[in-house]
C-alpha cells in the first residue's frame, strides 16, 4: 500500500465520460393504448452495453407472448456514446429509431428502454407506429425522475492526528468516500468525490486545517 500512495497522490479517475452526463434515477415504466394495441415502455439506468443487452432479454423474455419488443439503449456521451436501437420486426424506422429519438431528445444517457407491443386488431400505419412508439418511450421518460451523474476524482490527503475531526467533518459534507487509509506520524487518506466539488472541497479543508492538510 505504501507504494501506491507514494506514486499517486493525486490521481483522477473518470467516471464513463469526462462530462456529467443525465440519466434517470431508478426503472420505470408507463403504458399507453393506441388504437387498442398496447404499448408498455419500461427505461432503466444502464452504465454498460452488457447491462443494457441483458435487461432487454430480462424484458422481451418476461413480455415473450408479446407482439413486438422494440428498444434502444445509449451509453457514453458525444463522438463516443455507444447505441443501438431494433424494431423487432415492426416496419423499419417505425420503432427503435423513434425510441432512441425519445432518449436523444431528453438529453439523456446511459439508460435502456424497451417499449412491448400487444397488437390490438387495428394496424397504425407507418406514422401511427412511430407515433406511439415515440410517445411510449417519451412517457416513460418524462415519468422518470432525472439524475445528474458526476465524474468523480481521486485524491490523497496528508495530515496529522489532530486535524482528523475537521477532515472527517468536510469528508461527510461533500459525501467523499475514503478509499484507503494509512496511519503513522501522520495519517494518508485516499478519498473520492464530485469532480465539482473539488475546488471548493480543497478550499475549505484548508481552511479548517490552518493549512495543515497537504495535497502532495
Amino acid at each position: 500500500m505504501g507504494d501506491r500512495f507514494s506514486t499517486y497522490f493525486y490521481e483522477i479517475y473518470l467516471m464513463s465520460d469526462l462530462l456529467a452526463y443525465l440519466s434517470i434515477k431508478s426503472e420505470t415504466i408507463d403504458e399507453t393504448v393506441v388504437k387498442g394495441s398496447r404499448f408498455i415502455a419500461h427505461a432503466k439506468p444502464t452504465t454498460d452495453k452488457q447491462s443494457a443487452e441483458n435487461y432487454i432479454k430480462r424484458i422481451s423474455t418476461k413480455y415473450r407472448d408479446a407482439t413486438h419488443n422494440c428498444f434502444a439503449y445509449k451509453i457514453g456521451q458525444g463522438d463516443i456514446a455507444d447505441f443501438r436501437f431494433s424494431d423487432d420486426g415492426e416496419p423499419g424506422g417505425t420503432a427503435g429509431r423513434p425510441i432512441f429519438q425519445a432518449i436523444e431528445g431528453n438529453e439523456l444517457s446511459n439508460l435502456t428502454v424497451v417499449v412491448t407491443r400487444y397488437f390490438g386488431g387495428t394496424k397504425l400505419g407507418t406514422g401511427g407506429l412511430i407515433r406511439a412508439y415515440g410517445g411510449a418511450a417519451h412517457a416513460a421518460l418524462n415519468k422518470a425522475k432525472k439524475i445528474t451523474f458526476y465524474p468523480k476524482v481521486s485524491l490523497q490527503l496528508q495530515f496529522s492526528f489532530q486535524q482528523t475531526n475537521p477532515v472527517h467533518q468536510l469528508i461527510d459534507k461533500y459525501h467523499a468516500e475514503i478509499l484507503e487509509s494509512r496511519f503513522g506520524e501522520e495519517t494518508k487518506y485516499k478519498i473520492k468525490l464530485n469532480s465539482s466539488d473539488e475546488s471548493s472541497f480543497k478550499d475549505e479543508l484548508t481552511h479548517l486545517t490552518a493549512g495543515g492538510i497537504k495535497f502532495v
